[in-house]
C-alpha cells in the first residue's frame, strides 16, 4: 500500500503487479523493522505513556522508509525516521492523531449503529449469525479505513523530505 501511495504522488503510476513484487521483496526488512518498533512501544508504555507517544511518533516513518528507500540498516531506519520527525514533532503528531481518531470515531459509530439496528429489527434471542456479521464489522471496516491512515503517513514522509532536503 506504501508503494501504491509513492507512485501516485510521485505520478510515476506503475501496475499493481509490480508494486506487489517490489513490496514482496522488501517484506522481511519491514517486518524486522515493524516487530523492533512494537517491541520498543511494549517497553516504553511498560515505564509510561508519553515515552511511548514520543518513540511512536519518532519512529512513525520506519515502514515507509524500510519501502520507498535504499535500506540503510535497521538502526539507520529508526534514525531517518527520527530525522524526518525532528523539528516537526508537535505538527505531525497533531495531524496523526486527528486521523486516527476520526478512523476510530467512524468505525465505533458505524459499529453501534449496526448493533442498534440489529437490535431494532430482531426480536429476542437473535439468531447467532446476526450476532456474527456484527462482530465481523468492525474488523472488516478497520481494514477498509487502513489506506486513510496509510496515505496519510506516506504524504507526510514526502511533505518532510521536500522540508528537510
Amino acid at each position: 500500500m506504501i508503494n501504491g501511495f509513492a507512485t501516485l504522488i510521485q505520478n510515476n503510476p506503475i501496475g499493481s503487479r509490480t508494486i506487489f513484487l517490489q513490496a514482496l521483496a522488501k517484506l522481511p526488512r519491514f517486518l524486522f523493522a515493524f516487530i523492533l518498533w512494537i517491541i520498543i512501544m511494549i517497553i516504553c508504555i511498560s515505564f509510561l505513556v508519553a515515552p511511548a507517544i514520543i518513540f511512536a511518533t519518532w519512529f512513525m516513518f520506519i515502514g515507509t522508509i524500510v519501502m520507498l528507500e535504499q535500506w540503510p540498516g535497521i538502526v539507520g531506519v529508526f534514525r531517518r525516521s527520527k530525522y524526518l520527525v525532528s523539528n516537526n514533532f508537535f505538527s505531525l503528531l497533531l495531524r496523526v492523531v486527528t486521523v486516527m481518531f476520526a478512523t476510530i470515531i467512524v468505525i465505533y459509530a458505524a459499529n453501534k449503529g449496526l448493533l442498534q439496528i440489529i437490535t431494532i429489527l430482531t426480536p429476542a434471542g437473535t439468531p447467532a449469525p446476526l450476532n456474527l456479521i456484527a462482530s465481523l464489522f468492525g474488523p472488516i471496516l478497520s481494514a477498509l479505513l487502513l489506506p486513510i491512515v496509510t496515505g496519510t503517513i506516506v504524504v507526510l514522509y514526502y511533505e518532510m523530505r521536500k522540508i528537510k532536503e
